[in-house]
């Protein structure tokens, strides 16, 4: 009976030492682990052309102190339709920060047509936030690609604070 509580008690406290095989990892925020770009671009798609939506995602890095996802879509659009399709999508991000509890703590971007109403740089805007001891930054590009197509480009960088 000893040597059985010895095993059991031993048992317990390696688990305890070693974690059991779970790994620590940094806290995630409503916003971040809910956010699709593709159902953003969903309520916007009435700018678009048709034709064929690429689109791609990943998370990296390390799980602490800070973790990144992002995601990676190609539309098709009319050029001078691009200013307001991503006013779109920004409008659409900022709803969803809010909505998933986040306090918006500051934003900014840049756009610039030339006198055709084509885009001359890419469209960039981003939002740092909060959400419970989450802090977070979003980046959002638009880049004009070839032809018709535009690349969007979504960082989300968080960590705790």
């Amino acid at each position: 009976m000893k040597r059985e509580l010895f095993v059991i008690a031993l048992s317990i406290m390696i688990c305890s030492l070693a974690g059991c095989g779970t790994e620590s990892r940094a806290e995630q925020s409503a916003f971040k682990t809910t956010f699709s770009l593709g159902s953003i671009v969903e309520v916007n798609e009435q700018l678009l052309l048709p034709g064929p939506r690429i689109s791609g995602g990943s998370e990296a890095g390390p799980t602490e102190p800070f973790t990144q996802a992002s995601e990676v879509m190609t539309v098709q659009i009319d050029a001078t339709n691009v200013l307001a399709f991503m006013e779109g999508i920004q409008s659409g991000i900022q709803e969803s920060l809010v909505s998933s509890g986040a306090e918006l703590l500051g934003g900014g971007g840049s756009a610039s047509q030339d006198p055709t109403g084509h885009l001359s740089d890419p469209v960039y805007f981003s939002f740092s936030y909060r959400e419970g001891e989450v802090f977070g930054t979003i980046n959002v590009w638009g880049v004009p690609g070839q032809g018709s197509s535009l690349v969007l480009i979504v960082t989300i960088v968080e960590g705790q604070v």
